[in-house]
């Protein structure tokens, strides 16, 4: 009987694992990376975390080593606490979640109508750099969809250089890096990474 139930354990997960299972082995976006598998749910199906690989950045000297950070597609707000086995991250607590939740629910509204978070990409930690993307609010439109894919990259791309140029940074208390003319193509190497990453995850679950 024991020998059964663990076969149907190992079968249910490699079933339930295969729902939102992909190879990303051959994946060819033009430049260097890697990812590595997190744990995942179907309610979390993009859980990952990526290393871009060194590259030479134009209007810089050398070459740009980007810190790993993690990229979360979950649907519902709730879906970032749960990766993150957390109740509170970026000030923003599960419990206000759930009543924020719960007052759409009153008016007969979901997610799709309005996030308690869309979006957002910070640290986790102190040293955990993550993306997240609410895939229930991006079901609202592929123009909202393609709002998020292009917004939240960019905040990591401004922390992955920060990173970069200000090692030691006190995030809270020191100035971050701001796009200028004379760093504008640095800017745009790394959120093209970032973005491209994202968008070909998010296209994944859209078509699979």
């Amino acid at each position: 009987m024991i020998k059964g139930l663990i076969t149907f354990i190992a079968i249910f997960i490699f079933i339930n694992d295969s729902l939102y299972a992909q190879d990303w082995s051959s994946e060819d976006l033009s430049f260097a990376f890697s990812s590595f598998e997190l744990p995942r749910s179907p309610n979390i199906p993009v859980n990952q975390l990526i290393q871009i690989s060194p590259f030479v950045a134009p209007g810089r000297d050398g070459v740009i080593a980007p810190t790993s950070f993690r990229i979360i597609m979950g649907y519902g707000s709730l879906s970032i606490f749960d990766a993150l086995g957390t109740d509170e991250v970026a000030g923003l607590k599960r419990k206000d979640a759930q009543k924020f939740i719960e007052d759409l629910r009153q008016q007969g509204k979901t997610e799709i109508d309005g996030a308690f978070i869309a979006g957002l990409t910070n640290i986790h930690k102190g040293n955990e750099f993550f993306i997240f993307f609410n895939l229930d609010r991006m079901a609202h439109s592929a123009g909202y969809a393609s709002r998020l894919l292009a917004h939240e990259p960019l905040h990591m791309a401004k922390l992955l250089i920060t990173t970069i140029e200000k090692p030691g940074i006190d995030y809270i208390k020191d100035p971050w890096v701001n796009m200028t003319d004379d760093n504008e193509e640095y800017f745009a190497e790394t959120l093209e990474r970032i973005a491209a990453i994202c968008t070909d995850r998010y296209m994944y679950l859209k078509i699979k």
